[in-house]
């Protein structure tokens, strides 16, 4: 028998709960606990989980809100057994995920701290589909650097890996995943399945949508990873886009010289700091021309 413990951090979002615990409880493993670390919401939330009526459920109330991190770490100190994953309260897995999860994990070797499945995340007009091909077909350690995309609600980990890498730092108010990932990555892999077993819905009050945080955040990983050159190049220029996008060319330029100083031949740095020249504008429109999302 493999038990499962489910950590579930929530915020004022009684509106979506129901939905995102009740797909858990649904898994066609269904030998799992659910932990829900309510982080001081001033909503219904403690009436929702009350109603679930299930025995699986653990309900724990934080004293203060303290971010996702914090109450995600909550969960992981409360849980009680040697697999763990975990789930946003406004998104919803399909009933398979922690079955397919189980199997991979158990055919993979030790190296492979963590299992993630694909995830689709609507945020209307757009959708975007995770993971992109090169993670998996690619370098994953090199993929994961470059790009800060991480979604924890597609993870299934072994306990012992955050004994081994600590556990979220709650000084991140986002990317707190992705700066685990990285640290994780050091010495262990990530295996990613293609599947598609996690919906994800963007609430417009969602932390992630603050240019400010994403500044700070990433100046805040800049410090905890102090000696790959490599990353610091990448994270120097992720500051240096956010404040083009936020109009501070001045900051832009500063942490694009930044970058370059760490990677002389990085090609996105150069051509933005190219741009800057121009003034803000013109640097807020050379990064809208991206892509178009990707359609499941």
């Amino acid at each position: 028998m493999t038990l499962v413990s489910v950590i579930l951090p929530t915020f004022n979002r009684a509106h979506c709960l129901r939905r995102a615990a009740c797909s858990v409880l649904a898994q066609s493993h269904s030998e799992l606990e659910l932990v829900i670390v309510d982080d001081a919401s001033s909503d219904d939330t403690h009436d929702v989980v009350r109603k679930l009526g299930d025995p699986r459920v653990r309900y724990v109330r934080l004293d203060r809100n303290s971010g996702p991190a914090a109450a995600r770490n909550a969960g992981i100190k409360l849980a009680r057994h040697a697999l763990i994953a975990f789930q946003d309260s406004d998104d919803e897995w399909l009933p398979g995920k922690l079955a397919a999860q189980l199997a991979t994990l158990a055919a993979a070797p030790p190296e492979v701290a963590l299992v993630s499945c694909g995830l689709v995340r609507h945020d209307p007009p757009a959708v975007f589909v995770f993971p992109p091909p090169v993670l998996l077909h690619g370098d994953s350690r090199r993929t994961i650097r470059m790009h800060a995309i991480a979604f924890s609600q597609t993870w299934l980990v072994r306990r012992e890996i955050f004994d081994r890498y600590g556990l979220f730092d709650e000084k991140l108010r986002i990317w707190e995943d992705w700066e685990f990932l990285l640290r994780v990555t050091r010495g262990h892999r990530v295996h990613y399945l293609a599947d598609r077993l996690v919906l994800s819905y963007l609430s417009a009050d969602a932390i992630s949508a603050s240019t400010q945080r994403r500044i700070d955040s990433l100046e805040r990983i800049v410090t905890l990873h102090p000696t790959d050159k490599y990353l610091r190049g990448r994270l120097h220029y992720l500051v240096g886009r956010f404040a083009a996008l936020s109009g501070d060319a001045l900051k832009a330029r500063r942490f694009l010289w930044m970058s370059i100083h760490c990677r002389p031949l990085y090609v996105r740095a150069w051509a933005l700091l190219v741009v800057s020249v121009a003034g803000a504008d013109a640097m807020r429109s050379a990064l809208s021309l991206r892509s178009k999302p990707t359609k499941p």
